[in-house]
């Protein structure tokens, strides 16, 4: 008898844990992506427009294959000329032709399409401005870039401090083919810590923090409540079922150091 009830205390014992394996990550997940600060969201509308999507080119073959889409912030200009950052690895395909720049104010190719008779998927990527490469740090896996522009384009301030454990964030990205999606979270890092993707790069000396990012998101603009750069996401965790666990930026001061770099070699 006693073996019997022992026997059905672990089988729900370990019934209870896969309940909890299989909820939390969900709930983890949900909450990322649904979670709103109110009190950001209004500000967060006034950078909107800093924000950009990086898309490949690729001729190959007689054809054209254009990519889902990558991230990126404006964070100066000159004139007509826009400098960007995004991640270094957005830009590390040797087999891409170029990319292009896609800001929250241009139609989409349906709605381009609909306005220009006859015109094609390949006309309308024509249009976009295409990036030069200004700048690489691999080691901190950032890159500026540079397009040019007749828009009236906004730029981004980059904090002077690092952000800390707690600190509530926003994040403005392009997830899963998604454009210009804001998510919100907190830091999670008491201070900067190593990870890797598992793959041949280095280490990157990163935040993690609680604001849903996907692929897409890379390159993708980290602001405080003052609308403050104070990070660059790269990538993040996720269960064996693919759900969000956390997301990975680059923050501050290795930002400020990469433009430094840039601003040296100008």
């Amino acid at each position: 008898m006693k073996k019997s009830i022992g026997i059905i205390l672990i089988i729900g014992i370990v019934l209870t844990l896969a309940l909890l394996i299989g909820i939390l990550p969900s709930v983890t997940d949900y909450q990322a992506k649904h979670r709103i600060y109110t009190d950001m969201q209004t500000d967060l509308s006034d950078v909107m427009n800093a924000n950009i999507r990086i898309v490949s080119v690729d001729k190959h073959d007689g054809g054209i294959a254009y990519g889902a889409g990558s991230s990126g912030v404006v964070i100066e200009k000159t004139e007509n000329k826009y400098y960007a950052l995004t991640a270094f690895h957005v830009l590390a395909h040797d087999e891409i032709d170029y990319f292009v720049v896609i800001t929250p104010d241009d139609p989409s190719v349906f709605d381009y399409k609909r306005e220009h008779e006859g015109a094609g998927q390949e006309e309308y990527y024509n249009q976009l401005p295409k990036v030069k490469v200004e700048f690489e740090k691999e080691e901190s896996d950032l890159a500026v870039i540079s397009f040019e522009s007749n828009k009236q384009i906004p730029v981004v301030q980059i904090s002077e401090t690092m952000p800390k454990k707690g600190d509530r964030i926003a994040v403005i990205s392009n997830p899963e083919g998604e454009k210009f999606v804001s998510t919100y979270g907190k830091i999670k890092s008491s201070k900067p810590e190593n990870f890797s993707f598992n793959d041949d790069q280095s280490d990157n000396l990163i935040v993690k923090h609680s604001a849903y990012e996907a692929p897409g998101s890379s390159g993708s603009a980290v602001y405080n409540e003052s609308m403050e750069l104070v990070g660059i996401n790269i990538g993040g965790g996720r269960d064996v079922f693919g759900r969000f666990r956390y997301g990975v930026m680059i923050p501050t001061d290795q930002i400020n150091e990469c433009i430094g770099g840039w601003q040296e070699e100008k």
